[in-house]
């Protein structure tokens, strides 16, 4: 809310329940005199407050973002030198979780050996100062740090559920909280309570608000981020409490958790499809556009750009069955290199990859599923991604290690959506490497670029002025054989002449692409 409508909204109260209302409650007055005396001055503090609006500090976050988690579990795997930091905006040091039996009930601060993982590592068996590095090396790039505290669910949910319950240890661990992220120089909280029960409402308020407010007071002000259900109360009668749309204002993002979106189904499923798949029937799993998913938050209100999604880079393995939406016998957390290449397929309706090996099923992240999670992000106006995790999606052995980070940033930050994906293993092969015109083309300001491979293989696609200088690239990954297209946002561009270059091996081809404004 910028500054004039706050002002303005001390007349009139938001909506809702009391405890969820975070807008000044008007004070009633002793005579007429004296109302319009406040009147007149609430609407003169309006008047300041747009004068002054550039001064004015705002809870909203502006620009688009891409934050990963960074689990310590994975610092010697993969140590921060080996993370892009410059296809990121923050990053989650994951995690802190609450202690019951110590005051100030944090475990980072009353557990010597949770501090020491969190901060170097010492459960990977290769101690550093993997944390300190950590934030050295993001804020150098402009990458903000933060801490991920909480209990998505289970134990650490319920020990959250009493500490925010009562009003002396919820202060005492968000003042804890605050305090260890401060001193190892980190720029906020983000707390990862995703299943609060409808008896926690009132608690999970107070919490918020008390980190809220706590942040406020750094220099400069901490960041609030929000790890949520990926939808809003989809099953009224399961005993969670819908977040408050009012009280939810107080997060800097709000990034709804839409992986495992199969999962309460009991069957195997996609882990984010865009799309219910047509071809399963039964299917129970949820999707991004399902009427339980993430636009749900839309529905409701939230302003789009403090909205994100989420994509895990965890795999799935779904034991005793053979397709998509059966009953499994066991589900398993793997990971993309525990994938078989052969067995391979491309749902083109859920736009997500599967993998068939007898009787076991796998559900994983691909870089075109990635660029169809994104794009349809962008094209609902969510503020960003949310990746779980990066360790998990860093996989040394291949050509670009960390494909699936660069792909978010590039369809997020850079402008670049996907349209169809292509090049499942199943298909056949083109017979020629092809660059196709951009179409439409004059165009104003974004245009379809479509190409295909004959083969796997590293490729580059990139944007040249006329006089030959690099201006933005597209693409420079290894992608697989069959048809890609993206969509190039130009909106940063001037009319003119461009260049449009595809090299993939030792061939190349160019096409020239009008931009008419």
């Amino acid at each position: 809310m910028d500054a004039a409508l706050f002002a303005l909204s001390m007349t009139s109260p938001v909506g809702g329940d009391k405890e969820d209302s975070l807008a000044p409650q008007a004070t009633p007055t002793s005579s007429g005199r004296n109302s319009m005396s406040g009147t007149r001055f609430v609407i003169t503090a309006a008047l300041l407050a747009v004068l002054f609006r550039a001064v004015t500090p705002v809870h909203a976050q502006t620009t688009k973002w891409v934050t990963g988690y960074y689990p310590f579990w994975w610092y010697a795997q993969m140590p921060p030198e080996s993370i892009d930091f410059n296809s990121l905006t923050h990053i989650v040091i994951f995690n802190a979780n609450p202690d019951t039996a110590h005051s100030p009930y944090l475990d980072v601060v009353t557990n010597p050996e949770d501090s020491a993982n969190v901060e170097a590592g010492q459960e990977t068996g290769q101690p550093s100062n993997y944390l300190q590095r950590t934030v050295a090396l993001a804020h150098g790039k402009g990458v903000k740090v933060l801490l991920s505290v909480g209990g998505t669910y289970g134990t650490y949910a319920a020990e959250l559920s009493i500490i925010a319950n009562d009003s002396v240890s919820a202060q005492a661990f968000v003042s804890a909280a605050c305090a260890y992220a401060q001193r190892k120089g980190l720029d906020g909280i983000e707390i990862d309570w995703e299943f609060p029960l409808r008896a926690d409402r009132f608690a999970w308020n107070r919490l918020c608000r008390l980190f809220r407010s706590t942040l406020d007071a750094w220099v400069p002000r901490g960041l609030f981020f929000a790890a949520v259900a990926y939808a809003i109360d989809p099953t009224p009668n399961d005993g969670y409490f819908a977040y408050q749309r009012d009280s939810m204002m107080v997060f800097d993002q709000i990034n709804a958790m839409t992986y495992t979106m199969w999962i309460g189904s009991g069957q195997s499923g996609f882990d984010t499809p865009v799309n219910l798949p047509s071809q399963f029937a039964g299917y129970a799993g949820d999707a991004l556009t399902s009427r339980n998913g993430p636009l749900t938050y839309l529905k409701a209100g939230y302003p789009p750009s403090r909205l994100g999604i989420s994509i895990s880079f965890e795999a799935t393995e779904f034991d005793s069955v053979s397709t998509m939406g059966q009953p499994y016998a066991n589900s398993e957390i793997v990971y993309e290199s525990d994938i078989p290449d052969s067995g391979r397929r491309w749902d083109s309706t859920a736009e997500a990859p599967w993998c068939v090996q007898g009787d076991t099923v796998y559900t994983f992240q691909d870089t075109n599923s990635v660029k169809a999670v994104c794009s349809w992000a962008v094209t609902n106006n969510f503020g960003g991604i949310m990746l779980y995790d990066l360790g998990a999606g860093f996989v040394a052995s291949q050509p670009v290690p960390d494909a699936l980070l660069k792909t978010a940033y590039k369809v997020v930050i850079g402008g670049i959506t996907a349209v169809k994906a292509g090049g499942s293993r199943a298909q056949g092969r083109p017979v020629r490497t092809t660059l196709f015109q951009n179409y439409p083309n004059p165009f104003n300001p974004s245009t379809r670029i479509t190409y295909q491979l004959s083969s796997a293989g590293k490729i580059t696609l990139m944007v040249y002025d006329l006089l030959g200088r690099l201006l933005q690239i597209l693409v420079d990954e290894v992608q697989g054989p069959g048809l890609h297209s993206i969509i190039w946002n130009a909106h940063h561009w001037s009319s003119g002449v461009y260049l449009l270059r595809l090299t993939a091996g030792s061939q190349r081809e160019t096409r020239r692409m009008i931009l008419a404004r």
